[in-house]
């Protein structure tokens, strides 16, 4: 069964860690950007081509630890250089106060995230794939069209309604949606549609069908029975009809739901934290800062005769 494309390639967290990258004093990324944006790149498509998931959020949770201890060491170091903070020493408790207000701001919007994301029931995706039989060899431009409506029939009424008759979606789904009483066959088709994939598996003469589900059994279950509807659904009587087509490639359990993402929700969770946290820093800073000024006495007063 095919990777899902929300978590196939590096693509989607390479471009949020080169975003999260802007943590970092503008100087710094001028260096070191390109750089590290390299590393993570090659540690991530290795570690989620052969880690756990388990493996893949340990190393994201270390890896956005990491950014946000080094880069706050690194804005504080810019941040010594400052000539107000070489000119006073009272800059260090609105500093102490921005930097525990930050945290305090990270850690919520880390925690938020991942109840959020746990919260959230898991969704599993099972696949199927059938032969269309549209013609021999790889389709030409004049086949467009006939792929498209046999990929049209696999989702059509009449194949739907025959593969809840072969899933017994009648039976299992009636006391998950209504609690009492039995789904009618057209409630069942509009469920099965929202739960329905189709899509040309590249540029062949096969169709893959993806079925999505809290249930990963009943998310095979379906896919297998749609795979078996379309293969064996005719137009016009028996004697005068022929197959559509020929199951390749039946559906199996999926190991893992494919949402949520647990392990780049908490990520991006680390991500935005760190960020949100570092502008919320700043801001108290500076405002500290202007406080504290509003508070001293002028240079002219201080220095005035009695």
């Amino acid at each position: 069964m095919p990777t899902p494309p929300s978590t196939q390639g590096p693509g989607t967290v390479v471009r949020l860690y080169r975003f999260a990258l802007i943590a970092y004093p503008k100087s710094y990324r001028r260096r070191f950007a390109p750089e590290m944006e390299q590393v993570f790149r090659e540690q991530w498509r290795d570690v989620q081509s052969g880690g756990s998931t388990f493996e893949v959020l340990v190393f994201l949770v270390r890896t956005a630890g990491d950014l946000l201890l080094s880069s706050l060491s690194e804005r504080l170091s810019t941040l010594s250089k400052h000539p107000t903070m070489k000119n006073s020493s009272s800059s260090l408790a609105p500093l102490a106060w921005s930097l525990a207000g930050g945290a305090v701001v990270a850690v919520a919007v880390l925690a938020l995230v991942t109840s959020v994301t746990l919260a959230l029931p898991k969704i599993y995706m099972s696949s199927a794939r059938v032969l269309l039989n549209v013609g021999e060899g790889a389709p030409q431009p004049a086949d467009i069209s006939a792929i498209a409506t046999e990929l049209e029939v696999i989702q059509s009424s009449q194949v739907l309604r025959q593969a809840a008759l072969r899933a017994h979606l009648a039976e299992r789904w009636s006391p998950i949606y209504l609690g009492q009483g039995t789904l009618h066959p057209a409630e069942i088709v509009e469920i099965l549609r929202d739960k329905l994939e189709v899509h040309q598996f590249r540029n062949t003469r096969m169709a893959e069908i993806r079925v999505y589900d809290r249930d990963r059994q009943i998310a095979a279950d379906v896919a297998n029975a749609i795979a078996g509807s379309y293969a064996e659904f005719q137009v016009g009587s028996p004697e005068a009809s022929r197959q559509r087509g020929m199951v390749v490639d039946a559906a199996d359990l999926g190991l893992k739901p494919i949402r949520p993402n647990v392990p780049l929700n908490v990520f991006v969770g680390l991500v935005v934290g760190c960020l949100l946290g570092l502008g919320t820093a700043g801001a108290l800073w500076r405002f500290l800062r202007k406080s504290s000024r509003k508070g001293q006495p002028s240079p002219s007063v201080a220095t005035s005769p009695a």
